[in-house]
């Protein structure tokens, strides 16, 4: 790990760190496509792994929405906690906003 990441993950809003949050989110997520393994997935390579190769360490995690796709990259000590579909590679990337994956997220149940 770089010194700028363990920084990064050190910065704290005064009641939790980034690291916390970044764990938080992937236990959450971790559980939301467990919950909804027919709409999800996960790959351990981008839809172009030749322009685009997967982080080091990471896999993609995903859920197809009503709304299309939302995805996050997960480190890969937490593949077999994912007990959800593999797919070979991910679907291709939409170029889809942070305000963009909250709606699509909203889009499950929360109409």
């Amino acid at each position: 790990m770089s010194e700028t990441t363990s920084l990064t993950k050190n910065i704290s809003d005064g009641h939790h760190t980034f690291g916390e949050l970044y764990q938080q989110r992937t236990a959450l997520f971790c559980a939301l496509c467990n919950l909804l393994p027919d709409i999800s997935w996960k790959s351990k390579q981008h839809f172009d792994e030749k322009n685009d190769p997967m982080f080091n360490g990471d896999f993609i995690a995903g859920i197809n929405t009503p709304d299309g796709v939302v995805t996050f990259h997960i480190k890969l000590e937490y593949w077999d906690s994912f007990k959800i579909p593999e797919l070979e590679r991910a679907p291709q990337y939409d170029g889809y906003s942070g305000e963009n994956a909250l709606t699509r997220i909203f889009s499950i149940s929360c109409h």
